[in-house]
């Protein structure tokens, strides 16, 4: 066999080993260890190098001790330190070697009236951000002798930048809240900005910002108005921890291709790949942050790690696009949708049509492979309610990891506020737990394994999940389909008549036919592009400026059976989407029902 195939049993064998820790019991575990090692003694078998062989062979040996000691240890979920004969946990190194699913890409050739929407769609709160090309030179972030560090002016017309005057606003930088400016100390290079100067006012001969970190990252928002937008952060974050590739860290540049993580820029340039307005897209920034006069911090900061850089570099690049640190508010499907490229899908928890088992059988598997990132927000929740039961209203949460105890089904969640509380519920034991069961492991243990939890992180279980929160974003790694079709249109309903004021009547709404093989289901995702931050509306009041974080009316998806025809009314629908004011829409189809 090819070293290609012996590589591929490889990476299976990793993908069950990184399953281990979340198995839903004993059995379970010992199954994916057992399943494991053959697969690398089956890749022994073929090797002809001896190299090669040496460690395959070690590996083998160490899942099957790891298989043994699930069998025979009660507490077989503990983690095993690096020097026992027992396999540990895979690393983010040993993770690397698992194949990267790839992203499929649409192959349909655009019109001409699509490029031209993609081209003008490059412009956006007075910046340019082209399509993305491929990834830059590296000599874009050298430094020549006599030159001066990079510093990006912003492209605003004459109107735009004396709006921006009049709102006390730099131009070169993303707009900050009134509150923000009153604490401003003023943009500082990186160098100068991390880690944050009040919280280290000696000297700074041994700090600086850095793009790798020694402990777990615990990334919070502060003086910022970005729940969202961090709780996607530690969610994605999350997921390089438990093993699975960094798809973070990997869309900032310049980046190190041997070590899998972007490098500090010489001449303080960093371009950042984002996905939005029809297409992946260049961001360039330059890496002034905004620093306080006090002990808050007006960007994303990570508590353990000061100085880690890349998450405020990400953050800025992101409040760029949608308009300043001053940001209104998103959720954080979209955000990641953003961030990565990855699939959002937005579950409605208090839905009838919600069936919690169902949800969960359909996300764990996902998640412990690392095919989808989850974050939660909550709805309007009273003052009184949110002392009560920890819970902030309006306010979104990641999802760290996910584990399963009998009939238990917990979640460990990160609240992104630096002085966020914790949910104050209890757990109930599992049923095999409360019947006595001397083998069922603990709730209890695993919650009290994880007592030094960060401020703010906290396990809960579904039921009450689904009780306290609104919705579960759920964004879905888009290697895990084989085709992609982007089809990209105007749709300009200022001056459309719609029927004589008909809301069911659809003559005018853009529709599009689809055919596909039988039991090949179809995900429909309907984007629409962001807004110039500058540009104004009118309204009966006259004209108002409109944010690119702020979406003007609801959207929707339904599909029908008319073998191709053309829809006049919104009756009998064979699926209909969420109706949201969101950037975007998913609608998930199956063929086999019609």
């Amino acid at each position: 066999m090819s070293s290609s195939g012996i590589d591929e049993l490889g990476e299976r064998s990793l993908r069950l080993q990184t399953r281990i820790p979340a198995a839903a019991d004993r059995n379970e575990a010992l199954d994916l260890a057992i399943s494991a090692a053959e697969l690398c003694m089956k890749a022994l078998k073929l090797a002809t190098d001896a190299g090669q062989k040496s460690d395959l062979s070690l590996r083998a040996q160490a899942l099957l001790n790891e298989a043994e000691r699930i069998k025979t240890t009660r507490d077989w979920r503990l983690p095993v330190s690096s020097g026992s004969t027992v396999v540990d946990p895979p690393t983010p190194q040993s993770a690397a070697k698992i194949k990267r699913l790839k992203e499929p890409k649409s192959t349909r050739e655009l019109t001409k009236t699509e490029e031209l929407l993609i081209l003008r769609a490059s412009k956006l709160n007075g910046f340019l951000f082209p399509p993305w090309k491929k990834p830059p030179d590296p000599s874009e972030f050298e430094l020549q002798d006599g030159e001066d560090l990079f510093l990006y002016a912003g492209s605003l017309s004459i109107e735009q930048t004396v709006l921006a005057l009049t709102l006390s606003r730099d131009t070169s930088e993303p707009p900050l809240s009134s509150l923000q400016l009153e604490v401003l100390d003023g943009w500082k290079r990186a160098s100068d900005a991390l880690p944050p100067p009040s919280w280290f006012p000696g000297g700074r001969s041994n700090l600086g910002p850095t793009m790798h970190f020694t402990r777990r990252v615990d990334l919070v928002q502060d003086a910022a108005t970005d729940c969202s937008v961090v709780a996607s952060l530690c969610a994605g974050t999350a997921r390089g921890e438990r093993g699975h590739t960094k798809i973070l860290s990997s869309v900032i540049y310049p980046y190190d291709q041997q070590n899998l993580r972007p490098t500090i820029s010489p001449n303080g340039k960093y371009v950042v790949r984002l996905n939005f307005n029809g297409c992946y897209r260049k961001v360039i920034i330059d890496d002034l942050l905004p620093v306080s006069k006090t002990s808050r911090v007006l960007h994303v900061i990570d508590r353990r790690n000061p100085g880690l850089l890349w998450p405020a570099l990400i953050e800025k690049a992101y409040l760029k696009v949608r308009g300043g640190y001053d940001f209104p508010g998103s959720n954080s499907g979209t955000d990641l949708w953003i961030l990565t490229g990855w699939i959002p899908e937005q579950v409605f928890l208090q839905s009838d049509e919600l069936v919690p088992s169902q949800l969960w059988k359909r996300v764990h598997g996902a998640f412990t492979y690392g095919d989808v990132l989850m974050t939660m927000g909550t709805g309007k929740i009273s003052n009184r309610a949110e002392r009560e039961i920890g819970l902030a209203g309006e306010h979104d949460y990641a999802i760290l990891d996910m584990r399963e105890f009998g009939d238990q089904k917990l979640l460990l969640i990160k609240n992104p506020w630096c002085e966020g509380t914790s949910w104050r519920g209890s757990i109930a034991k599992s049923t095999a737990e409360a019947d006595g069961d001397a083998t069922a492991q603990s709730i209890h243990e695993l919650l009290n394994a994880h007592a030094e939890l960060t401020p703010g992180t906290f396990w809960m279980d579904l039921n009450n999940i689904i009780r306290h929160f609104e919705s579960i974003y759920l964004n879905w790694n888009p290697g895990l389909f084989t085709t992609r079709e982007d089809i990209h249109f105007p749709w300009d309903l200022s001056t459309q008549q719609d029927c004589r004021g008909s809301i069911g009547c659809f003559i005018n709404n853009p529709q599009f036919a689809i055919t596909c093989r039988k039991d090949d289901p179809v995900w429909l995702l309907l984007c629409r592009h962001l807004k110039d931050n500058t540009s104004s509306i009118p309204s009966e009041h006259g004209s108002r400026i409109v944010s690119s974080g702020e979406m003007t009316g609801f959207i929707s998806l339904y599909a029908f059976g008319q073998q191709g025809k053309r829809v006049l009314l919104s009756d009998n629908p064979l699926e209909r989407g969420p109706y949201v004011d969101s950037p975007q829409t998913l609608l998930k189809l199956n063929p086999t029902e019609d």
